[in-house]
């Protein structure tokens, strides 16, 4: 039965973590893992060898699409819906 219940919860978290490819294209998941991993707009620009410009309006769409103003609220937001799963991030929280 514990068995059970552990398999019901993996499958949850995994399920989570998937909500978020459906929300978010590609690119916008590569923007919102590193700015999970605490990397301005500038080291994401440099990352991903995109334009700050174009870094400022991935996330400019990854706060619209979670309804978050600021990046504290995007990492708790997207934590919740299951980004340490997809991310395989260690919880800090």
């Amino acid at each position: 039965m514990a068995n059970d219940i552990v398999q019901i919860l993996v499958c949850y978290k995994k399920r989570k973590g998937e909500l978020l490819r459906e929300i978010f294209t590609e690119r916008e998941l590569e923007v919102l893992h590193l700015l999970l991993l605490g990397l301005n707009n500038k080291e994401i620009s440099d990352e991903l060898f995109i334009s700050n410009h174009t870094t400022k309006a991935h996330v400019a769409s990854i706060y619209k699409k979670l309804g978050v103003s600021n990046r504290v609220q995007a990492a708790v937001k997207s934590i919740k819906l299951g980004a340490n799963e997809l991310f395989n991030l260690q919880e800090v929280i």
